[in-house]
């Protein structure tokens, strides 16, 4: 997102021609991701306070999420590096 904001100074476009046009794609990746990584947030939480009678079914939850989340990073490495998350 703060690549969103850097380059929007490059243009003098105006803000609805910048949304619609010219950055469309970066907004729409940028808020797949959000809503990608709300999901992980909520299901962790979900499996970490859920009310699961059996231990073996939380296992196999907790697995599901760090699977899920795993996938994730896999897909979404370079979103990491641009937010700084990972260094060189």
């Amino acid at each position: 997102m703060s690549s969103i904001m850097e380059r929007r100074k490059e243009f003098k476009a105006s803000k609805k021609d910048l949304v619609n046009s010219i950055f469309a794609v970066d907004i729409v990746h940028a808020s797949t991701n959000h809503i990608k990584f709300l999901t992980f947030q909520l299901f962790k939480k979900r499996v970490e306070q859920g009310p699961f009678k059996c231990e073996n079914v939380k296992k196999i939850m907790t697995n599901i999420c760090i699977l899920y989340g795993l996938t994730m990073l896999r897909d979404n490495t370079t979103s990491g590096f641009e937010a700084g998350y990972f260094t060189n």
